[in-house]
């Protein structure tokens, strides 16, 4: 009865050892995924770079741009003075120069005039000469003392003031007209009948 019991048991080890062999391995089930989100990487820190730092600009105050603009006036050049001065044939009498006498001038215009209205040439003369001497290119001097010498019949010395008048005249193209004028008489008065028209002529140009 023994050995029926033992060779049961044998049996059936046997029995057991051929059924582990044959069984497949069992395999493990899949990872779930994990429902939680990633965590995020940690930021990568990058370094600073400072800018260096600048001074303040200068502010200016705000410029109104609606007031008018003041041009500011160049003073004028001298004018070179050497022989006779060219003028147009035809000028335009709003060209005319406006001069402004020294009041020493016009006080001795005034006087000269004067000493014209009370018959005095002579002493109207030396008024025009004490002025001459102050203003030697004053052109208007020498118109007058041309003049002057016309009424005292000194026909060559009108001639010669004029011409010198008409000099520093710069542009005052009635004052030179004048002065032609004067030539012309004086010319006339001379006995110089083409020569007055010649004058007369010029003068007809300013």
């Amino acid at each position: 009865m023994v050995k029926i019991l033992q060779w049961l048991v044998l049996v059936f080890g046997l029995a057991v050892l051929q059924s582990c062999a044959i069984a497949p391995p069992q395999s493990s089930p899949p990872a779930k995924p994990s429902s939680q989100p990633a965590e995020p990487a940690p930021p990568t820190t990058r370094p600073v770079k400072l800018e260096p730092q600048l001074p303040p600009a200068a502010t200016t105050a705000p410029v109104d741009i609606s007031a008018p603009t003041i041009p500011t006036q160049l003073p004028s050049e001298p004018q070179i003075i050497g022989g006779y001065p060219e003028y147009p044939s035809q000028p335009d009498p709003q060209s005319y120069p406006v001069v402004q006498q020294a009041p020493v001038i016009v006080s001795l215009l005034d006087q000269s005039d004067l000493y014209v209205s009370q018959g005095e040439p002579a002493r109207a003369a030396a008024s025009l000469e004490r002025g001459l001497r102050i203003e030697p290119r004053n052109a208007l001097l020498w118109s007058r003392l041309a003049q002057i010498r016309l009424q005292q019949q000194r026909y060559e010395q009108v001639e010669s003031l004029a011409k010198k008048s008409n000099r520093f005249a710069q542009g005052d193209y009635a004052l030179v007209s004048k002065n032609w004028n004067m030539i012309a008489r004086a010319r006339s008065s001379r006995g110089d009948a083409n020569g007055a028209q010649a004058a007369r002529r010029k003068a007809a140009e300013y």
